[in-house]
């Protein structure tokens, strides 16, 4: 029998941890407080010191994704007190087509078990069962960008990829950091720092029209006086977009996969963007 002025008081006392994340519709950055399994296991030994937890593989299972192999699998996490008696039962399943999940597919499925049936119990409860591990993932999950199905890279690093694409139009059109600042001020009310990884793409294609006379933004094209080969009024710019560049990535993963680099490459030519030729 669990004493619940005990849960009550190790509850209150347990150390969490605060995770940041933005929401994508908002861009409001939202705090939330979780516990870590391993806080969630010392109050569980506090609150019954013979307790047991037992974890077990009950299921594992392969399955083919753009000819690529993916490992699943389910851990059962069982917690029972002195007597034997089952407290509370929880499963978790992983992949290991994540970035956080390669290395440690087993370690994390096991963890995540443990972590939910502790939550079950009642065990570091603060706004949810869901430990701090689990929602690191949800939030990695989250901060990465895909290249092509179930192919990804980081979300920093894909925003690396665009600044820099939007640096190459920026010089191609003489325009002037400042005046870009600005008129993204303007426009998007934020600052070129703050966008998100959609956001510098939708200002890639904005960017990619400045020099035409009836564009909007068009009073910042050519205001740089240091830059001298700028691209002509009304004339399609030429240049290698983000897209290429994140198509080209996705075909140096897939090695030597020639049937899946054929895959990639109709992908994106679907898209009006031609990889062969590279």
């Amino acid at each position: 029998m669990i004493d619940s002025e005990k849960l009550k008081k190790l509850n209150e006392e347990i150390e969490s941890i605060e995770l940041k994340r933005k929401d994508k519709e908002t861009g409001e950055t939202k705090i939330t407080q979780y516990v870590d399994v391993s806080k969630r296991i010392e109050a569980f030994r506090e609150l019954i010191p013979n307790g047991t937890i037992f974890t077990e593989i009950v299921h594992e299972s392969d399955e083919t994704i753009n000819n690529q192999t993916i490992h699943s699998i389910r851990f059962k996490a069982s917690v029972y007190d002195e007597n034997d008696k089952i407290l509370a039962i929880a499963h978790a399943e992983e992949k290991n087509n994540t970035y956080i999940n390669r290395t440690s597919l087993i370690e994390n499925c096991e963890t995540s078990a443990v972590g939910r049936a502790l939550g079950f119990l009642g065990i570091g409860i603060k706004k949810g069962i869901a430990s701090s591990e689990e929602m690191q993932k949800v939030i990695a999950e989250q901060n990465k960008f895909e290249i092509y199905e179930n192919m990804y890279i980081s979300e920093p690093e894909a925003k690396k990829i665009i600044v820099s694409t939007l640096a190459e139009l920026s010089r191609k059109f003489g325009l002037r950091k400042a005046d870009l600042e600005q008129k993204i001020n303007e426009k998007l009310w934020t600052s070129l720092d703050k966008l998100d990884v959609h956001q510098l793409l939708r200002l890639e294609t904005k960017l990619k029209t400045v020099n035409m006379q009836n564009d909007e933004w068009h009073d910042i094209y050519n205001q740089n006086l240091k830059i001298k080969n700028v691209v002509p009024e009304d004339q399609e710019v030429s240049y290698k977009s983000s897209h290429h560049k994140f198509g080209e990535i996705a075909l140096q993963k897939a090695n030597d996969n020639e049937m899946l680099k054929n895959d990639i490459i109709d992908y994106y030519l679907n898209a009006g963007i031609n990889l062969a030729g590279d």
